[in-house]
């Protein structure tokens, strides 16, 4: 840096002074949404297991489709889902999220606007 202020013909002091810029953009601000079969990354469940994310239909940014998931989750874990234990339906800004009544089925949890479905991936 200083070989860079003496070859400029700025002074040290100058130098010092000035403020540091540093520009940061964020990848999720350029993100494309993503479609059915894309798998977005990984959450965790309420209980504390981890679930992968993916887009079952329509699309949807991977960032927002985790961001919705972590934020159903934290809202079973808070006791925010109606009825006595269940997984939903549970509204999470514009979307209804729910988890099927029993882990012994296929189903995974779901979130879902209008013709987008995100669904978890638990694994147990």
């Amino acid at each position: 840096m200083a070989a860079f202020i003496a070859s400029s013909g700025a002074s040290a002091a100058a130098a010092e002074q000035a403020p540091a810029r540093t520009v940061v953009r964020s990848a999720p601000d350029r993100e494309l949404p993503a479609g059915p079969g894309t798998t977005c990354g990984t959450v965790t469940t309420a209980a504390g297991y981890p679930a992968e994310v993916r887009i079952r239909s329509g699309s949807v940014r991977c960032t927002k489709a985790l961001r919705v998931f972590q934020r159903y989750y934290t809202a079973l874990a808070n006791g925010e889902a109606p009825g006595n234990g269940g997984g939903g339906p549970v509204n999470v800004r514009r979307w209804t999220c729910q988890s099927p009544s029993s882990v012994e089925t296929e189903e995974q949890p779901t979130c879902v606007r209008g013709d987008t479905t995100i669904a978890a991936h638990v694994q147990f």
